[in-house]
């Protein structure tokens, strides 16, 4: 393949190499613009490295000899699932280990496209994740510019005291810097409880699990109520459903 000199551009055209990568349902945008300046993406069979090329009608892209077309705004699907435990969140697993699409593989309609979870949970930790084939909006809902709103029910080996939970909100110093949630509330009256509500805005990993364990406490079972204006409600666990137009009008109007 010729390399590292890009084909001729036009100004008219607004579709960028890394949008174009993200729509066309091969990865997210995160991991196209990853493709891009490590050179595994070609334009009319010249490498590009610049996330930013507009690509024209006329281009021929291609993922190695994988010829890329972007899907159209009307073929993006939007699904929220109710992770079971013991489940990755991922679309293969070299161990063979079950996965989040195992879920969704008897669906002739999901089954011809390349879809992507947006974001992790933990392989025993439970509850809304969505997935999608919209690499644009999943790259944004995962970057840390945007940081969505979520809320767990965590459920601890012992009560926690309303001391406890308020040196929680004040916020915690963990190895990594310094983190406060945004509420954190007991699921029924009384100053203890098993288990909280907690919603917090940080993506950092294992977050929850740090907080209670830099407290003295542990999790036993955490689960992800709803992730942005998404939730898993009516859904029982390894249940998923297509997320009705509002929904998703919802969830782009987050994003902005």
């Amino acid at each position: 393949m010729k390399a590292a000199q890009q084909t001729q551009k036009t100004p008219s055209s607004k579709n960028i190499l890394v949008k174009f990568v993200a729509h066309s349902g091969l990865c997210s945008r995160r991991k196209a613009e990853q493709l891009i300046k490590l050179g595994e993406i070609s334009v009319n069979n010249f490498i590009v490295k610049d996330p930013a090329y507009d690509v024209q009608e006329r281009d021929t892209v291609r993922y190695k000899k994988q010829v890329l077309a972007t899907t159209k705004k009307e073929d993006f699907v939007y699904i929220v699932l109710n992770k079971p435990a013991n489940m990755l969140c991922t679309s293969f697993d070299p161990e063979g280990r079950p996965t989040i699409f195992d879920l969704l593989k008897n669906s002739p309609q999901l089954a011809r496209l390349r879809l992507y979870n947006v974001g992790r949970l933990d392989l025993n930790t439970t509850g809304a994740i969505l997935i999608t084939n919209d690499g644009d909006l999943a790259q944004r809902m995962t970057h840390p510019s945007f940081e969505m709103r979520k809320t767990y029910a965590v459920t601890l080996h012992q009560s926690i005291s309303e001391e406890r939970m308020e040196q929680i909100r004040r916020g915690v110093q963990l190895e990594d810097g310094f983190v406060r949630v945004d509420s954190i509330m007991p699921s029924r009256g009384g100053r203890h409880s098993q288990t909280v509500f907690v919603t917090l805005h940080s993506g950092k990993n294992r977050i929850l699990r740090r907080i209670f364990e830099q407290m003295g406490l542990f999790i036993e079972k955490l689960e992800r109520i709803s992730f942005g204006p998404i939730t898993k409600k009516g859904l029982a666990a390894g249940q998923a459903r297509l997320l009705t137009n509002k929904e998703v009008a919802s969830l782009r109007e987050s994003l902005t």
